[in-house]
């Protein structure tokens, strides 16, 4: 079992409220089901750390089988590791009737530093790449630099330029109003309307990134990792397992978000919910989608008073 935290009655209620902006009332009372809004233009944006190697591993043992080494460090912290940012949209098709995986880009939040001492692995007085602390600075040049976050929605969602998009991230430290106002400024430029917004706070299972994307990879990447010994070579693993992640999976995880939005609401709130399995059992929504984005009118209408 997972620790989750504690919620109190104010932090539940904009996770309701976070949810019910989600829903489109706008099909008629009678109706047996509302239906969510298909956030084809929202864009999940979050940041996680990608290890060279796990801390622990759990193996399986049978008569007969030697148990391997234990790996073996000076220390945890001295474990190679690197901090990814990802921006995901969600799976959707092109008006020109091609399929896009909704894979904006991945990040590393790295520097270029000169080395001071020399190692077995580089000599002394060469460039390295270091892992970099994201603060507000940084984390607004991710998103406004050349090839960085708002440069990839422009140019890998075109056809959404007159209608807008929403980023949508959590409220770590380097994201506050100062960073929100900088990046929706430079998202409001030559015609485009890109925003950013904070999802509730302590709401993890509200973002399809901490929801099951960085779990997901973390767990393919293992197998790369064999040979990795420089940050960028590890970049580059890292790289390849986002690259070849498949779009089908990726609907998936969002057909796992709308059924989290439902159980929220049934909850008023709480993140104690079991979390949602249909799996197999889930019909496809339409011939490229797995996701129902149907809702319960009695769910919706007790929190309006209806």
């Amino acid at each position: 079992l997972r620790i989750k935290s504690t919620l109190s009655d104010v932090q539940k209620r904009k996770r309701v409220d976070f949810v019910l902006d989600k829903v489109d009332r706008n099909h008629g009372r009678q109706r047996v089901n509302h239906l969510f809004k298909d956030l084809l233009s929202c864009i999940h944006v979050d940041e996680s750390w990608f290890y060279l190697q796990k801390t622990s591993n759990r193996i399986r043992t049978m008569p007969g089988v030697v148990i391997p080494d234990h790996p073996r460090t000076q220390h945890k912290s001295h474990i190679m590791k690197v901090m990814f940012l990802v921006a995901m949209a969600r799976p959707q098709v092109k008006p020109d009737g091609t399929w896009f995986d909704g894979k904006i880009g991945m990040w590393p939040c790295t520097q270029r530093v000169v080395t001071q001492r020399a190692s077995v692995n580089r000599p002394r007085g060469v460039l390295e790449t270091k892992p970099k602390a994201v603060d507000a600075a940084f984390y607004i040049h991710l998103f406004t630099r050349v090839g960085g976050v708002l440069a990839k929605i422009k140019e890998k969602m075109p056809w959404l330029q007159q209608s807008g998009h929403v980023i949508q991230h959590d409220g770590a430290g380097p994201h506050t109003e100062h960073t929100e106002n900088t990046i929706n400024d430079f998202g409001s430029r030559d015609g485009w309307n890109i925003s950013i917004h904070k999802q509730p706070p302590q709401s993890p299972d509200l973002n399809i990134l901490d929801l099951g994307l960085f779990a997901s990879m973390k767990s393919r990447q293992s197998d790369l990792m064999l040979g990795a010994k420089t940050i960028d070579a590890l970049i580059t693993k890292i790289r390849t397992v986002f690259d070849e992640y498949p779009g089908r999976k990726l609907d998936s995880i969002w057909a796992h978000q709308f059924d989290c939005y439902t159980e929220i609401l049934k909850c008023n709130g709480e993140n104690t919910y079991k979390a949602p399995h249909k799996g197999a059992q889930r019909q496809r929504t339409f011939a490229w989608s797995k996701v129902d984005l149907s809702v319960d009118v009695e769910l919706v209408n007790r929190f309006y008073n209806v």
